[in-house]
């Protein structure tokens, strides 16, 4: 789309090529949520979602900064903490003692429901349980 005249600099436009006012991103926004599902969402919920993706696709931080627009790394550094926490659960189930068959044989699992007595790593009674801590 080309601007409707030569002192028009915004990126996006409307049709007839002037400069999208808030009211009118606000607008495609809350569309975009209802026909998404998404209720919360917001430009900066799809920046975040473009960086941490773009990280997590194998995307360099160098790119990414350049990409957002950033000065310096700082910014994106968080972006870095959010993918590599998100690999980190979703590595969770790719590990070898999962294959086990040991029923909760992991201490802290993503969605524990806390039912294991604490101080007590396995599921069964004898071993696992840690000198010291207290037995509720």
């Amino acid at each position: 789309m080309e601007p409707a005249h030569q002192g028009i600099e915004s990126f996006f436009l409307t049709i007839d090529g002037y400069p999208l006012t808030i009211e009118a991103i606000k607008s495609l926004m809350d569309r975009l949520a209802v026909s998404s599902g998404v209720r919360r969402l917001h430009p900066h919920l799809l920046r975040h979602t473009y960086a941490t993706w773009f990280l997590l696709n194998g995307g360099d931080v160098f790119l990414l900064k350049q990409n957002l627009g950033h000065t310096t790394l700082a910014m994106v550094e968080h972006y870095v903490h959010m993918a590599s926490r998100d690999v980190a659960i979703r590595s969770q189930s790719f590990s070898p003692l999962d294959g086990f068959g040991v029923n909760g044989g992991r201490r802290y699992r993503h969605g524990s429901t806390g039912t294991r007595p604490p101080g007590e790593i396995y599921s069964h009674g004898g071993l696992g349980k840690r000198p010291g801590l207290p037995r509720g």
